[in-house]
């Protein structure tokens, strides 16, 4: 109708880089893996009135309390960008983490006038995203510019070294990589004791395991660094251990695994910049954020998809 042409229009002159958003078909089977269920927003009304007190389901604390435990790390790892950067969040969510980020940059650092970009697998999330945010949910200075539905593993639609920071706030890992298909308490009783196995058909099956959760990481991070711009940085938040480390997560990649991927997977990343640090939240133990930088100067976005 009317009302969406004017947000299109509206989102057209405001964004200083233009794409547009793919078709997106759900894949029933990723799905399984994707929090579905998180943070529906029913009325946009309430949630702008309640949404710093109100526990979010997939941080388990309220707004404003998760923002005091992210605070240092954001000020800190966010601190280079400026007025008029462009920063994008891979599996955005409904934008609480962007919006968070906005806020500590402008009570920190000053910096207000920042063009969010992003991307949600889950359609509704990516709805409610982009209205929460042209209902000006965003800090005084933010400003969108696409959230779109996407598939964080394949973000073919997005422009090339077109950003000034990439990160995720959570990469959502394969929960069930050797496809056993059982009920959420037998599926981790299997994988427990599949990681306490030490013959040698079960070595081979975590061996195998490991290299599937590895290049699922791989792919999402690799989407990331290729976007970014060449010497920014690429951080990526609330990182799962792998779940023989941690049993009681999801699971995830170990923190050996961000030093072999460089070579592993040819990242475009100057291997002397990763840093982890140890998540602080209580969210869930173990977790730990990276930090990493993209080699090469800094330069302008190449689109090749303008033609």
């Amino acid at each position: 109708g009317l009302v969406g042409v004017v947000f299109l229009l509206v989102d057209f002159i405001q964004s200083p880089l233009h794409y547009r958003c793919p078709a997106v078909k759900l894949d029933d089977h990723k799905s399984k893996f994707y929090l579905l269920a998180e943070d529906r927003v029913e009325n946009d009304t309430e949630f702008l009135q309640s949404f710093r007190e109100k526990s979010h389901d997939h941080w388990g604390w309220s707004y404003d309390d998760y923002k005091k435990e992210m605070f240092d790390w954001k000020a800190t790892r966010f601190a280079e960008l400026k007025d008029g950067d462009l920063i994008y969040e891979s599996a955005s969510g409904i934008g609480m983490n962007l919006i968070m980020t906005l806020e500590i940059l402008s009570e920190v650092h000053n910096v207000t006038n920042i063009v969010v970009y992003g991307n949600e697998y889950v359609p509704e999330s990516v709805a409610s995203a982009n209205r929460l945010m042209d209902h000006g949910i965003l800090p005084a200075g933010g400003r969108k510019g696409k959230i779109c539905q996407g598939d964080s593993e394949h973000l073919t639609h997005v422009p090339s070294n077109a950003f000034d920071l990439v990160y995720s706030g959570y990469i959502t890992p394969l929960q069930d990589p050797l496809e056993y298909h059982l009920d959420d308490d037998d599926l981790w009783e299997k994988y427990e004791s599949l990681c306490k196995g030490e013959d040698s058909y079960q070595r081979a099956r975590i061996k195998q395991m490991k290299e599937m959760q590895e290049d699922w990481y791989a792919q999402w991070v690799s989407e990331m660094i290729r976007i970014a711009k060449p010497g920014v940085p690429v951080i990526v938040e609330q990182v799962s251990p792998s779940v023989c480390t941690q049993a009681d997560d999801w699971g995830g990649v170990d923190k050996d695994f961000w030093y072999r991927a460089v070579a592993t997977y040819g990242w475009k990343i100057d291997p002397t910049s990763i840093e982890m640090e140890d998540d602080t939240s209580g969210n869930q133990d173990g977790r730990y954020h990276v930090f990493m930088r993209k080699s090469g100067p800094i330069e302008e976005y190449t689109n090749d998809d303008d033609e």
